[in-house]
């Protein structure tokens, strides 16, 4: 009975922080929270459903009309041509909550650029799922940059953190556009023995990273 007691207490705990979360306008992907396995004690729960279709209907409402994003900073050192630093936040996160970790480069004389992925996950945090669909929108905004921005491109740098870092790395392997190299933090590495085949074809390139 003390259990059964303690686990009910926990249960409706969760259940108050939920509310206090979509009090606060705060919501969630419909996937986060039925693919979550720590929630499954809350399935049958009315107050929880109920608080998850309110979050669904924030998630769908901010959802359907997102596009990816560019935040872009000139460099506050250097008044000639920059070279460009594009850097790709992490998932679960976006480019405005990553630009303290990465504004010291404008302070290095170089123009910097923030993606902002368009796959919204919660309130203020994105996802690089597709990296199909993401490299698209990579690809569009180097586009856009070499066209509304005078910047060195010849000497444009990648960087990323974990998921952005991937996708960073992935995206010069594939040389999408000129890059001459990438800073990441905490890379982790998908399907190594095609990155390796990649690395392979670049070598004499003269490309350089940091990891």
């Amino acid at each position: 009975c003390m259990f059964l007691s303690g686990l009910f207490c926990y249960l409706d705990g969760a259940i108050d922080y939920f509310q206090k979360a979509i009090d606060r306008g705060f919501w969630y992907s419909p996937a986060y929270i039925t693919g979550d396995d720590d929630l499954e004690l809350l399935a049958d729960n009315p107050r929880f459903n109920e608080l998850s279709e309110i979050s669904a209907a924030g998630y769908e409402k901010f959802a359907s009309e997102l596009q990816s994003t560019l935040d872009v900073y000139p460099p506050t050192t250097n008044t000639d041509k920059a070279p460009l630093l594009l850097a790709i936040h992490g998932n679960i996160s976006s480019a405005a909550l990553s630009y303290k970790d990465w504004k010291v480069a404008t302070d290095c004389g170089r123009l910097l650029a923030m993606p902002n992925s368009s796959h919204l996950f919660i309130k203020d945090g994105y996802l690089w799922a597709d990296f199909e669909k993401a490299e698209l929108e990579i690809k569009a905004h180097y586009e856009t940059l070499i066209s509304q921005y005078d910047f060195e491109a010849e000497k444009t740098t990648i960087g990323g953190y974990i998921t952005g870092a991937n996708l960073a790395v992935w995206t010069m392997l594939n040389q999408l556009f000129p890059i001459k190299g990438f800073i990441v933090v905490g890379l982790f590495l998908r399907n190594q023995e095609e990155w390796v085949k990649r690395l392979d074809a670049l070598k004499g390139s003269n490309l350089r990273g940091y990891v």
